[in-house]
């Protein structure tokens, strides 16, 4: 059986470690749905927690392309959807993600 996918999860429980209190930019956004504009724009302002998301979110599409390099060899990705919008600060986390997981 295939492991659930971190996005899958709850994001209430990925927004804060055990015992630990919200993180602030994402609290005052508590009332409304947490989307992935959401959680880039509070990691590009510096918010910790959503880094940490944010990072997770890189590591996980980051082995998703590799298995398609390494499987297909494809001379292109290309990143569609919302999350795209995020633009250079997503193409050059999921690059820097990539090329240690690239075989050739």
């Amino acid at each position: 059986m295939l492991p659930r996918r971190p996005s899958s999860a709850r994001p209430s429980a990925r927004w804060k470690a055990p015992g630990e209190r919200d993180s602030r930019a994402l609290r005052r956004r508590r009332r409304e749905k947490i989307n992935a504009k959401i959680v880039i724009d509070c990691a590009k302002a510096g918010d910790e927690t959503a880094k940490q998301v944010f990072d997770e979110y890189v590591k996980g599409l980051a082995h998703g392309i590799v298995s398609l390099f390494n499987v297909l060899d494809p001379e292109v990705i290309v990143l569609g959807g919302g999350v795209s919008m995020a633009g250079e600060y997503l193409l050059n986390a999921v690059r820097e993600a990539v090329r240690p997981l690239v075989f050739f």
